[in-house]
């Protein structure tokens, strides 16, 4: 009998962090499905890596993308002008 597949889940990694799971079903088209997941299937290489390697390198790219839209947030913040922004009455 095969051992079975397990692959990383990194779509939570910001919140929950990167779990290992047990694959339930694995479709040609990339995408797979996990016990105790029930109706949710997730994408290969977006949502889910085969290897350690790969789900480190996605996560390095997910943190990278989430600080670059947080730094754009605070400048936009920081241009703020409250004085303008709050009506007189």
């Amino acid at each position: 009998m095969a051992e079975p597949k397990k692959i990383y889940l990194i779509k939570y990694a910001m919140t929950a962090g990167i779990t290992l799971e047990m694959v339930k079903d694995e479709r040609d088209d990339g995408f797979v499905y996990l016990e105790g997941y029930s109706w949710s299937s997730f994408k290969l290489g977006r949502d889910a890596a085969k290897t350690r390697e790969e789900a480190v390198a996605l996560v390095c790219a997910m943190r990278a993308k989430k600080v670059a839209s947080l730094r754009k947030q605070i400048a936009k913040l920081d241009a703020m002008d409250v004085e303008k922004a709050v009506p007189h009455g």
